[in-house]
């Protein structure tokens, strides 16, 4: 407990005076509050050591130390003007802005730092927003139009309540004034309070002195000082790499063996080169039948985001022999799921969930809850193909992105090596933009802490740090190896690849016929859905479909689809890490404060978009309403200003000269 507690306070001491600084009324009453939060932690320590039940544990010492005056508050310090209007809420919708904070939290993580139930925790967070809204120059209105309004309005605060219900809400706000001005309001305060929170934690750093005192305490079992105080300064210089590299989600004993002690024989870039061969997941020595499952997060919009667990069995001997799927942490049926038999038959079903990060906003029959299920007839060659395509995309690919801009790094190093479990890794650091934030164009860069298996390459976890280097930095892990297990058995294996064993969603195969699919790589794209450019009369086609005056560069395939009714829904243009969607006669729901401008004779929205993608509203630019071209644009692995470009040279499909749409036939099938 002492090497943990010496730990935190080493990486996070600077949130942690935050934290007390906005749950006590001055500076000198924040440290009384450490000191006895520290002695708290000391006499019943937690059994997980997370910013969650830390910040719980401060609520409860503050709660029973201090009495909540709000009278008392002194005004905040220049540097940190939020702090006044917070302090002047009372204590327990101050820890709810505190947890709201946190990365990820929903209603349960909230309800239980508040330690109440899950309603009266989302009622305190709204009165605290509502309080400090007019001190961000805002206004949460409370107006209601129906008895749905409430319901509705707790999904866009919580984002597990905002994923079950996803379609509800998008039908509501459709039709309810109110509730889109609470969503509009809602998102404003959000991110004016985050930053105002990210900028006070990044200028307020927990006085030297303070975190001396704190150390020593922290390090010092009654009775033992003197036998331990030579060991403060080792414990402090192990913990600044133990810690960052298994923080968060991950907290199982381990041990640190320092370079000196064993020396990696294979250097920072050539243990990257290693990993890159096989995307970070090898295939391991063994028998040949084996399952993987790693815990990961996912952003399915800009708002909402998942703890996952992406889990995977395949066939060494058979590589064409795999399932894969992505499911919720607390259960239930995948978002995504693929099946190959190795011979055959071939499985893959998508929740409307995840769809937009696969489809954008192509019709796609899928919907929350309601996945769409596809079976068809692949031969092995075709089934490996899907599994590979698969492992590029969604949190799949979170492993190979970082891989990759690990060989480009100009300041890749080589850290020291740590025991998970019975494997030995090697611990990389360097910095890099998250693939599960915004384009890099908009994101922040992230230190990245990697683990790698020195004997054969596999990634088994990755932890980002959030913050300047040198101030406060918030960490999260985005990938860790949670079980790994060989499947010797015929029952085992037929429970792994035998879909009526495997599938607990709720589509039936029961009377669903075989569908021959385009592209392995797109299952959801039947041979019927694939419009020939050659064979279709373009000229005939409405004013209202356009397309890039030339193929984008990078882009290796594209096709023309339909999903409902008689012509184009849209188009796909796929390429190694570039990814292009095109839907017709549609508007992406974006942000409302995502400002217009004018590329040529569009008018258009770009939102950067969590997952490293940007979506587009494109409209005619004049003055008639539901006129002219409406298109949603989807795009990934592209610059702002590649984009801007692409929308600019979008012409009408009729007007294309004949040589490019004979070169675009080529290219379609």
């Amino acid at each position: 407990m002492i090497t943990e507690l010496a730990h935190w306070l080493v990486n996070t001491g600077d949130l942690l005076y935050g934290w007390a600084l906005a749950l006590t009324p001055d500076e000198r009453t924040a440290r009384r509050l450490l000191q006895r939060w520290l002695q708290s932690v000391r006499s019943d320590p937690p059994a997980v050591w997370r910013d969650d039940d830390l910040l719980a544990r401060l609520y409860q010492v503050a709660g029973a130390s201090f009495a909540d005056q709000p009278l008392r508050r002194l005004p905040a310090p220049p540097g940190a003007p939020l702090l006044g209007p917070l302090r002047a809420l009372p204590l327990d919708q101050r820890v709810a802005v505190l947890a709201y904070s946190l990365p990820g939290v929903d209603q349960g993580r909230l309800a239980a730092i508040l330690g109440i139930p899950s309603d009266s925790a989302m009622t305190t967070l709204v009165q605290a927003m509502q309080a400090l809204a007019p001190a961000l120059g805002h206004t949460l209105p409370s107006e209601e139009s129906s008895r749905e309004c409430s319901l509705i309005r707790q999904a866009l605060i919580d984002p597990t309540q905002h994923l079950r219900i996803f379609e509800t809400i998008r039908r509501h706000l459709t039709a309810c004034t109110p509730c889109r001005q609470f969503e509009r309001e809602w998102q404003a305060v959000s991110r004016a309070l985050m930053s105002a929170i990210r900028h006070y934690r990044n200028t307020t750093a927990l006085p030297d002195s303070v975190r001396a005192q704190l150390l020593k305490t922290a390090q010092t079992p009654q009775h033992r000082l003197a036998r331990l105080l030579p060991l403060l300064q080792l414990v402090a210089l192990i913990s600044i790499v133990a810690v960052l590299v298994l923080p968060g989600l991950i907290r199982n004993p381990f041990t640190v063996v320092t370079t000196s002690a064993a020396e990696p024989a294979l250097s920072a870039a050539a243990l990257i080169e290693r990993a890159l061969a096989h995307g970070g997941i090898p295939e391991p020595e063994g028998p040949p039948v084996w399952q993987a499952r790693y815990q990961t997060l996912w952003y399915f919009n800009n708002r909402t985001i998942a703890p996952l667990f992406a889990e995977i069995w395949h066939d060494r001997d058979n590589p064409a022999r795999h399932r894969l799927q992505l499911r919720h942490v607390e259960g239930g049926a995948p978002y995504e799921f693929q099946l190959g038999d190795g011979s055959r038959r071939f499985y893959y079903a998508l929740d409307g969930a995840y769809a937009p990060t696969l489809y954008g906003d192509l019709p796609v029959r899928a919907n929350p809850n309601e996945p769409e299920l596809v079976m068809s007839v692949l031969t092995p060659e075709q089934q490996e193909a899907a599994y590979r395509a698969r492992l590029t995309t969604g949190p799949w690919a979170i492993v190979p992105a970082y891989l990759r801009q690990a060989s480009t790094a100009p300041d890749l190093r080589l850290l020291g090596q740590q025991r998970i479990g019975e494997r030995l890794a090697s611990i990389v650091s360097f910095r890099g933009i998250s693939p599960l934030d915004l384009p890099a164009e908009s994101a922040e860069s992230v230190l990245v802490l990697m683990a790698i298996s020195e004997q054969d390459g596999h990634v088994l976890s990755i932890t980002e740090l959030v913050g300047p280097p040198g101030g406060t930095q918030t960490s999260r892990v985005v990938w860790r190896l949670v079980a790994f297990n060989w499947l010797v058995t015929g029952e085992q294996i037929r429970d792994a690849f035998t879909f009526e064993r495997a599938w607990n969603g709720r589509a039936e195969t029961e009377g669903l016929a075989i569908q021959p699919i385009a592209d392995p790589a797109w299952p959801l794209v039947r041979e019927n859905n694939v419009i020939d450019v050659g064979a279709t009369n373009l000229q005939r086609l409405p004013e209202t479909f356009v397309l890039p005056a030339a193929i984008p560069a990078g882009i290796e395939r594209e096709l023309l689809v339909r999903f409902r009714g008689s012509t184009i829904n849209g188009v796909l243009y796929t390429g190694d890490g570039r990814r292009l969607i095109l839907t017709y006669d549609r508007l992406p729901g974006l942000d409302t404060t995502i400002p217009v401008e004018v590329i040529g004779p569009w008018r258009v929205r770009i939102e950067p978009v969590r997952g490293q993608r940007y979506r587009v509203a494109i409209e005619t630019n004049n003055s008639r309403r539901n006129a002219g071209v409406r298109l949603a644009l989807d795009a990934s692995g592209f610059t702002i200003d590649e984009l801007r470009t692409l929308i600019g040279s979008l012409q009408r499909i009729d007007r294309l000269d004949v040589i490019t749409r004979q070169s675009r036939s080529g290219q379609s099938r």
